[in-house]
This record gives structure tokens, sequence and C-alpha cells, in this order.
């Protein structure tokens, strides 16, 4: 399918529903079934991927703080690893539905002239079949037509994949879908690509460096349970409500939210905005990632409903008032005697100006 111009810059959006009674009722999320996960803490080739380009020349690999780490001079080359978990000729048969997720940070932004240079993910399954470029500012399809600008340089991103059939596919990053797309040439292989390409002359001259935190698929359900959150839900103090720009919640067994998955509302006040889901550094599926724009409004509940097909649930917090300091008797009278005293000056100062012109009336 062709596809017009998608661009994304991290508009930021909430609905609103009614607020809940409690604070605290246990939700149901999207599940995921686990079928494989790969967690950067060892060389792909140890741990079920084929390596279909070799990091060579000018390139080198480690594995570091929990991440499998790429590295490119100025004249990097293309390197990729592949992992095939369904053949044309079968068995084993691809899975019924499939989600895919990774987790990466790069050090160079998009390049002015080139959607390519830096990160990249493929993913194959039954009909579907495509790939996104990662930079360490934006994310871009193959054909370069979508993509979200404005990331956040500093941090992890977490990249989804979802297909229900294996035609029609989405791929999101923080939890908000930005290319949506249906292939239909049959087939029944499946696998996962990723790796990248470093310096391109005339396009990027810096060396570059992508972290792997983890590559992990599996299948889609539903009704899995929030076990916590943190903070717990309930009350937060004023400072700490004031301060919240993200909470967690964990699920019982691995799930996921997208952004849109989430409203909020509160009792009083304007609420925070939902603006990315994503899993934590080195953490794992059940643990959620909630980012939040704006305070939670002062004195009253604000409430955090997960919209996934099985019924409307809820977290909610409630933000004490902060507290007004109380004025002492002494500091009554001080205030007091300044002001007699600011009085004071105002009146001498407004008998000498009457004075004055009173004198200059008699000459």
């Amino acid at each position: 399918m062709k596809h017009g111009v998608t661009a994304i810059l991290l508009t930021l959006s909430a609905a609103l529903v009614a607020p809940t009674a409690s604070l605290f009722a246990p939700p149901t999320a999207r599940a995921d079934g686990l079928l494989f996960s790969y967690e950067g803490d060892t060389f792909p080739e140890d741990s079920g991927f084929g390596i279909a380009d070799y990091c060579s020349p000018d390139c080198s690999r480690s594995l570091e703080n929990g991440y499998f780490v790429l590295e490119w001079g100025t004249m990097g080359d293309v390197v990729n690893y592949s992992h095939q978990f369904a053949s044309s000729s079968g068995p084993p048969l691809p899975p019924p539905t499939l989600w895919v997720e990774w987790q990466i940070r790069s050090n160079q932004p998009l390049p002015a002239t080139n959607n390519s240079c830096d990160a990249r993910f493929a993913v194959k399954y039954r009909a579907a079949f495509d790939s996104v470029q990662m930079f360490q500012d934006a994310v871009v399809n193959f054909e370069g037509g979508d993509f979200v600008l404005g990331l956040d340089p500093d941090i992890f991103h977490t990249y989804r994949y979802e297909s229900l059939d294996g035609q029609n596919f989405t791929f999101a990053v923080d939890g908000v879908v930005f290319f949506t797309d249906v292939d239909t040439d049959p087939s029944e292989v499946a696998f996962i690509q990723f790796g990248g390409s470093g310096g391109c002359p005339g396009i990027r001259p810096q060396p570059v460096r992508n972290e792997w935190d983890f590559i992990r698929y599996g299948t889609i359900g539903s009704g899995e349970q929030i076990v916590t959150t943190d903070p717990p839900a309930g009350a937060l103090g004023a400072v700490e409500g004031g301060a919240l720009s993200s909470f967690t919640i964990t699920f019982d067994q691995p799930a996921y939210l997208y952004v849109n998955d989430i409203t909020v509302t509160t009792t009083g006040g304007t609420p925070p905005i939902v603006t990315a889901t994503r899993r934590t550094d080195n953490g794992p599926s059940e643990v959620l990632e909630v980012v939040l724009h704006g305070p939670l409004p002062p004195g009253e509940t604000t409430t955090f409903t997960f919209d996934t097909g099985t019924g409307p649930q809820s977290v909610s917090y409630f933000r004490e008032q902060p507290e007004v300091p109380a004025t002492s008797t002494w500091d009554l009278v001080l205030m007091l005697l300044l002001a007699m005293a600011m009085a004071t000056v105002i009146l001498r100062r407004t008998c000498l100006r009457e004075s004055a012109r009173a004198a200059g009336d008699r000459s």
C-alpha cells in the first residue's frame, strides 16, 4: 500500500472519562504471550540470531551494562542479525498473532539529507513485511513517508510491532502508533532482523553508537492483572504529586498499553497528559512506564483509566494541598509596625509637598 506523508511531532492529547469512586481498582490489560526474549547481555549469535552481515570493517561490538553495543567509525558498513521462527516448508508454523518489541538508544540525530546510516529493524510475519530506521531523535519507516520527530535524545525508546492476521500491521514508538499498512502476498515465513550502518560519506561523518537493550516477541491476548504501581495508588504529598512525571505499572504477566489506551480525568483542575508508554531500562515485559506532561492538580483525585477491551479499569492518585506557612503573632505585630512606618513616611512626604506648594503660592 502506498502512503501519504504522516509526520508526528509528539503532539499531546488526553481524553476524559468519568472519575472512579475508589482510589485503586485492579485493571486488566492486553496480554503478551512471550515466545522469545533477547536481553542484550550476550552476543546475538549466542541467543538465537544468525549473522547476516558481519560487523566489519570500521565496526566494533561489545556488551556493556546489559546492552549489546554496535559502534561504527566514519566508514562503517552494514551489520545485520536475523532470527527466523517460521518457514514456508514448516514446521514450525507462524504464531496466530504477533507482537515484537525492542528498545534502543542511538547517539546521532536524523541526518538532514538521508533516513539511513543508523539503526534498523525489520519484521516479516506471513504476508506482512516492513522495516523502520531509528535515530537518536527520530524514527522513519522504510519508504520515508511515515515518521516521528522530536524524540528525547537522551533515553532509550521502546518500539513495538503488532499484527493480528499477518497482513495488517502497525509500528509504534513509546506507545504512539506512527505507521500502519497491509500486505497481501501469501506467505508463511516469519523472521526478525536488526542491525544498522554507521558513518556514510557525505551524509554522516560522525561515528555512530547503537545500544540495544532487548528484543522480544510473542502472541497478542488479553486479561492480564495489574499487581502494583510505583508510586502506589492513593494519596501523594503535595511536593511528590507536583513532581510526578511518570509512574510504573506492574502486571502479573507480560502486557502492554498504548498512549491512546489511557485516559485521564480529575475531580477538579487540569489533568496531566499521557505522552508515552515505554519499558524501563533493562526492565521486564511485566513493567510499563507511563510518562506524563503536567503535574497532578493539588487537592484533587486524578484517575488513569485503561481501555483494554475488557471494560474500563483505573488507578487513581490524590495529591495533597500544599501547606500554607503559618504566621505567628510576632510576625503579625512586625507586619503591622512596618505598615505603620510606611504610612508615616508617606504622610510626611505628603505634608512636605503641601507645605512647599503653600510657600510657593505666597511668594
